[in-house]
């Protein structure tokens, strides 16, 4: 039996090394994950949930494990096939939440989606909306929405990971940062791409503009890269 031990992390890191580090151990051990509500249906299909019982191997959020490049995982696509979707889904985050990470041109861009039905997500008080709002909706029923839609568009984000896990093209604005990886190509272009992409889900980066490409290279991007 293993207890994995929760601690209060993001969401792309639960994601992409916490649940696939657990689902890796699962396939050959109980596994009790202790976490947030929220996060549930990310575990519900191998975590369990009687009570402790036998020798207990307890798992938290170690030093090792983050910084460990090769953990063992093992990955599921989220969301559930057939259901209604959209064209674009979209996370804009919030303006007072470090904007230099924060697109402000959204609303440039809208204009130019006209015709196609666009969506956006994330939480009420961190994301914005300038069109139909599925902000704060129940996370597996984002996933079916992802799951059955064309395209995410969005800052490096939680969701921007969700959208790799759901199976939908995606095109990620964020900066060159290395984040002590090494190598030529090491920075946030080769995550999404690669680390981050455990499904070989279509993904572009849109990382040479510091967070602030102009709606022209987003529309480039999406039509060069066939992403709607």
């Amino acid at each position: 039996m293993i207890v994995a031990k929760y601690c209060k992390q993001e969401l792309g890191w639960f994601l992409m090394r916490w649940q696939g580090h657990l689902r890796y151990l699962a396939q050959n051990h109980r596994v009790i994950v202790e976490c947030d509500d929220w996060q549930r249906y990310l575990v519900d299909d191998f975590a369990y949930t009687g009570e402790p019982e036998g020798e207990i191997h307890e798992v938290h959020r170690t030093k090792r494990l983050r910084e460990k490049k090769h953990l063992k995982q093992k990955f599921i696509q989220y969301g559930t096939p057939g259901r209604n979707g959209y064209d674009v889904v979209i996370h804009a985050r919030g303006i007072d939440k470090g904007v230099h990470r924060n697109w402000q041109r959204w609303e440039e861009l809208m204009p130019y989606l006209e015709g196609h039905s666009v969506v956006f997500v994330g939480t009420k008080d961190g994301a914005r909306c300038y069109g139909e709002d599925k902000r704060g909706i129940p996370i597996e029923d984002l996933c079916d929405i992802m799951r059955n839609s064309k395209l995410f568009i969005g800052e490096s984000s939680g969701p921007a990971h969700l959208a790799s896990l759901c199976g939908i093209s995606h095109l990620v604005i964020t900066d060159r940062k290395k984040w002590n990886m090494g190598g030529k190509r090491a920075r946030n272009w080769t995550r999404y791409m690669e680390y981050w992409n455990p499904l070989s889900t279509p993904a572009y980066v849109l990382d040479q503009d510091n967070y602030d490409p102009p709606v022209e290279k987003v529309l480039r991007a999406i039509s060069k890269n066939g992403l709607l």
